[in-house]
């Protein structure tokens, strides 16, 4: 099923959907936020589905793409009438294209594939309201599918870690030995280079004046369940607890407020 969505534009909007409403709010709502009367931004929004959770519960709602095609995909596909801006998110004059201040901030999946992620954060506090919040969901660099990996079409994509390879001998095999296609391959690579690890998202959070609020580290994370039929687990401890949360598990997601 993962191959199927990531290469569907229909496909990936439902499963979106569904994680917004199966997983990211049901969270939300256990870290007591609700989105009856909120204004919220998703940065990559990919297809756009993720919001409608929010739209439906009564939320105003917008969103930001780098990618035209699929911010288009979005805009149309959408039952509602959703802005959808064609942005660089880490660009310095973001804040003056989007309008006006937002209460939460959403950027699941994306962080680890950003190249200056200090701008981008600095942009995210500028757009936030006054007590507006950020949530952000990542799978931290050595966690073992951190690389994206199983996005493959081969089963390789079961295979924990595989993305630790040397870059160079990475590229290779999923080239010339999984006969990946190049656009895909070029996007797993985009994603090697623009890692962050858990010690690296932790210091990002501090150098750009946010504090963690809430968290949840996953062993399984709950998409998976939608994407794979896997079972959601959870590790029972803080992403700081000492080597364990870097290596041995699939996703953190964070609420974080602005200091």
């Amino acid at each position: 099923m993962g191959v199927r969505i990531h290469r569907n534009p229909q496909a990936y909007r439902e499963y979106e959907i569904r994680v917004g409403r199966e997983v990211l709010l049901p969270l939300l709502a256990r870290w007591a936020w609700f989105p009856i009367g909120k204004r919220v931004l998703e940065l990559g929004c990919a297809e756009g589905g993720l919001l409608d959770a929010f739209h439906d519960g009564g939320s105003h709602v917008a969103a930001v793409e780098l990618d035209e095609r699929r911010a288009a995909y979005a805009a149309k596909s959408s039952p509602y009438d959703l802005d959808v801006y064609v942005a660089d998110i880490t660009q310095p004059n973001l804040t003056q294209r989007i309008p006006g201040c937002w209460d939460l901030i959403v950027l699941r999946d994306v962080i680890e594939h950003i190249g200056d992620k200090q701008q981008a954060m600095r942009n995210i506090k500028t757009l936030l309201s006054p007590g507006g919040q950020l949530f952000m969901e990542t799978a931290p660099w050595f966690m073992p599918f951190g690389g994206h990996q199983q996005v493959l079409d081969s089963p390789f994509r079961f295979v924990p870690w595989l993305h630790l390879l040397p870059r160079r001998s990475y590229r290779k095999f999923l080239l010339n030995v999984l006969k990946q296609q190049p656009a895909l391959v070029e996007d797993l690579m985009s994603t090697y280079d623009c890692q962050i690890t858990m010690r690296q998202l932790h210091r990002l959070i501090r150098g750009t004046g946010f504090s963690i609020e809430h968290e949840r580290l996953y062993f399984i994370n709950p998409a998976y369940r939608i994407r794979f039929g896997l079972p959601e687990i959870r590790w029972p401890f803080s992403s700081r607890f000492p080597l364990v949360p870097e290596v041995a598990a699939t996703s953190v997601a964070m609420l974080l407020s602005a200091r």
